[in-house]
C-alpha cells in the first residue's frame, strides 16, 4: 500500500508520458514539489464504467513512477451542443 519512494526523484512529463504509453486521451500533466502529479484525461461522456476503469488505470501507473508520491486525475469531456437540452445551457450560461 505505501510505497518506499526517493522524495528528491525527477519527474518529467517524458517520464510520465512514456510510463502510461504515450496515450491520445492524456491532455495534459503537471507536476508539483513533493511528487504531486495532476493528469487531465480526455473521458468519452456517453460511458461512465470505460471512464472509471481508465481514471483507476492512469492513477496506478503513475503512483509506480519513482518520485510520485500523489497522482490526481482530471476527466475532461465534449458534449455534443445538439444534445445539450436548453436547461442545461441556461445553467452554464448563468453558473
Amino acid at each position: 500500500m505505501f510505497r518506499d519512494k526517493k522524495p528528491n526523484k525527477i519527474v518529467s512529463d517524458a517520464v510520465i508520458k512514456d510510463a502510461l504509453g504515450d496515450p491520445s486521451w492524456l491532455l495534459g500533466v503537471r507536476i508539483r514539489d513533493g511528487g504531486a502529479v495532476t493528469a487531465v484525461v480526455a473521458a468519452d461522456p456517453e460511458n461512465e464504467e470505460l471512464n472509471e476503469a481508465l481514471k483507476a488505470e492512469t492513477r496506478e501507473r503513475l503512483l509506480n513512477i519513482d518520485g510520485v508520491r500523489k497522482a490526481n486525475i482530471v476527466m475532461t469531456a465534449e458534449r455534443d451542443p445538439a444534445t445539450t437540452s436548453a436547461l442545461t445551457m441556461c445553467f452554464v450560461y448563468w453558473s
